[in-house]
Formats: C-alpha cells, structure tokens, sequence
C-alpha cells in the first residue's frame, strides 16, 4: 500500500463520474460542489466530463461548459437495474463518450472499466456502528453488503480518496488498497460568518428569549438523540434552554422514535424534520451553542458548517471529530448522559463560547470547496495509465 504519487499527465483529458447511486445526503453535495467549483484554469488539461446519474440527481448539478449530464432507462430505476448497467453497459457507454478516467463518488462500482478512482464516503459499513440496527432490520444487511461492494471497488480503485486520515486508518487496516490520498471536505460560502457571533451571559437569557442549543442530525441508531434529550431535559430545569433538533427520522428508527422519545419530547425541545439544505445557514445564525453528537462520522459536513459560522461547540468524543476541533473543545461520550449533561454546562458558560466560537471560524479557514474539486481533478490527471 502506498500513498498517492503524482504522475505525468496527457491534455485534452475526459473524465467520466459514475453517480449512479447518489440521490440525496453528503455525496450528492460533495459531488455538486466539486463540480460548482471546478475551475477550468486550474485544470486545462481538461476538455469534457460526462456525469452518470438519475434526472433527479442531474437537476441538482450545475450546468457547465464542460460539464454534459446523462441518464437512461437503467439509471432512473430501482438499485437492481442501476447495477445491471454497472456491470453489462457502463464499460462501453465510457469508452464510447472516450472517457480516459472515471470518478466514483459513491464507492460502489461493479462494471468493468479498469481505469478508477474511487471515494470513500460511508464509515460506516466498516466499522461495528452497523449493528446497532440488529440482525433482524435490512438495514444490517445492507450495511454487510455495501461493505463487500464498497471493498471490492476499492481493491481495483487506481487510488481511493478518503476524506480523513481516521477514515484511512479504518479502512486500510481492512481492505488492500494501492494507493490512497486524503482529501477533505469544503465549506458551502453562505455558512461562512463574516461577522462575530454575538455571545451573551445565560443569566441574559428567559422564559420568552431561551438560550438556542442546536443539533443538526437525521434521528438514527448512532446518532445517540434518546442521551441527549434527557441529559437536556434534566439541564433544563436549571436555565432558560432551548434544544432545537434538525433532521429526518430515519425509517429504522421510527418505532424506537415512537416508543422511547416522542413522549419525552417537550416544549423546550423542537423537532424539525423538513428543513431545506438551502435554509440551514439562517438555523446557525439564531444559534447560540452547538452540540454534536454523533458515534460515526467518516467526515461531517455538519460540523464544518456550524465552525464556519463561529458557533461554539460542545461534541462528541469519537473520530474524527477529535481530530477536525481541537483542546480548545469539551468532548463528551455520547453514550453518557451525565458527559452529555455536564458538557452542555460548561458550553453555556459565556467564557466558553467566546472561546470556541472564534476558534470555530479560525479552523474552518482550513477547508475550501474550491481546493477540495482543484485536488479531486489533478488526482484523477495524475492517475492517467
């Protein structure tokens, strides 16, 4: 296994993007944004790039010069007959468009075209998170299958690239890979805070104007809700709090939704489970503390926005969200309802907060989208054969 090195590139270079399997969530905005700011000028060896996908996936990408969107029967339908095209079409729709190269943001890829690069989005198949679901949810077996997809394609990738060094470290340590580089996520512009998030004592805070403490998570079985909302429940009785919870409840999760959390729901706590993408930069700037309590990330958007927006943070204690803030932070087990408790504590301390919030903006000057695409398309030139 090696790292990844660079190689002699050709001009005139076709890239071809396999996102046959990207419909919503972090891969379809990494793969809208490395597209958004693909710059021509930095990559002049490159003449075209095709983009494989459903309609649906294809409207939410934007147009380009150099950028042509396709679809076709198979991609517009079920799992089922986008593998088939995988493995019986792609091939010689690739080499028909003449494609030099192909990009595969979602890890999976079954066809036969020999010439790769893959990237790995999705821990969690390779890691135990997985089985918190049971063995009598599909999901489980979902997860057990995407890992020996997800194995199989890096194995023949040219290179994978992870987005963390923790991710890297997991993977590896499973699969054999070639070669490998680490490129990280980017920041959408419109989370970036130009001005200082203004930071007021708790005591400052009542009945009508609560404290704003935000999580922004889908509901699922290592997002670890049902310990926060109880350790919030009980702080709660203390000061003028607020618990603003934003995502989806994931289908695995509404029984467990019904039965253990929706009673203990309350209203100091709002759920919102329909919020656009494109609204949740106004969430961040009528937030006062941010709480992260996630057991699995390969590399979370959600964090990196809420720095971006010079919002103090408390989070949980898992890689790699260790590696992405850093000692300035307070890091709480997220299976621990007292860590839980003790960490919102100290984040309504106004000391706290002037701290981290402008820690929080200083960090994520460390993440660009533009770097993030101009590194994505220079290492799929310098892994021409």
């Amino acid at each position: 296994m090696n790292v990844f090195v660079k190689k002699k590139t050709s001009v005139n270079i076709t890239i071809g993007i396999e996102a046959s399997n990207l419909n919503s969530g972090g891969g379809l905005t990494h793969l809208q944004e490395i597209l958004n700011n693909f710059n021509i000028n930095n990559n002049r060896n490159i003449c075209k790039i095709y983009v494989w996908s459903n309609n649906n996936t294809l409207s939410k990408i934007a147009d380009g010069k150099f950028i042509h969107k396709l679809s076709n029967f198979y991609l517009e339908r079920n799992i089922f007959l986008r593998f088939f095209w995988q493995i019986f079409m792609s091939n010689g729709e690739f080499k028909k468009k003449k494609c030099d190269i192909i990009l595969v943001p979602g890890g999976t890829y079954l066809g036969f075209f020999k010439n790769i690069v893959s990237i790995s989005q999705n821990l969690l198949p390779f890691t135990e998170e997985y089985k918190k679901y049971g063995i009598r949810s599909i999901y489980y077996y979902k997860f057990l299958i995407l890992y020996f997809l997800q194995k199989h394609t890096f194995k023949k990738s040219k290179t994978v690239i992870f987005l963390t060094k923790y991710a890297k470290e997991i993977i590896t340590s499973k699969v054999e890979i070639k070669q490998f580089t680490i490129i990280p996520h980017g920041i959408n512009k419109k989370f970036i805070s130009n001005k200082k998030k203004k930071i007021k004592r708790i005591e400052e805070y009542n009945s009508t104007k609560k404290f704003q403490l935000t999580y922004v998570s889908n509901i699922d079985v290592y997002k670890n809700h049902l310990n926060l909302i109880n350790a919030f429940n009980k702080i709660s009785s203390k000061y003028n709090l607020h618990l603003n919870l934003i995502g989806k409840i994931h289908p695995a999760m509404k029984k467990f939704f019904k039965n253990n959390i929706l009673s203990i729901l309350n209203d100091n706590i709002t759920l919102n489970s329909s919020l656009n993408y494109e609204d949740m930069h106004k969430v961040y700037e009528k937030t006062d503390g941010f709480i992260f309590s996630s057991s699995c990330e390969n590399m979370p958007n959600i964090l990196l926005e809420a720095m971006a927006s010079s919002l103090p943070i408390v989070s949980s204690n898992h890689r790699p969200m260790i590696d992405i803030l850093n000692e300035d932070y307070i890091f709480f087990n997220p299976q621990n309802e007292l860590e839980i408790y003790y960490s919102i504590e100290k984040l309504i301390n106004k000391d706290y907060r002037l701290k981290t919030s402008n820690t929080s903006y200083n960090l994520s000057q460390n993440y660009s989208w533009n770097q993030t695409s101009n590194d994505i398309f220079k290492c799929l030139c310098d892994n021409l054969n």
